[in-house]
């Protein structure tokens, strides 16, 4: 997701249900933020995500929502 500015915001990681979620699903997504330094990491499994919010040089973990 993009700011009117064309600058990236966040990044969006969909698995399916089926995929277990291990530490190399987040490994992933932070590879994906590298270049992009986002503010939000949100990974959806299936009915469930989670947000990760950066706070300075750290991401910590923001919610997790069964919807």
């Amino acid at each position: 997701v993009h700011n009117r500015k064309g600058e990236a915001k966040v990044i969006i990681e969909f698995k399916s249900p089926k995929i277990k979620v291990t530490e190399k699903t987040f490994e992933q997504i932070s590879r994906y933020n590298f270049k992009l330094k986002v503010d939000f990491l949100i990974v959806s499994i299936g009915a469930y995500f989670m947000t990760i919010r950066r706070n300075t040089k750290k991401f910590i973990q923001n919610s997790i929502v069964n919807i």
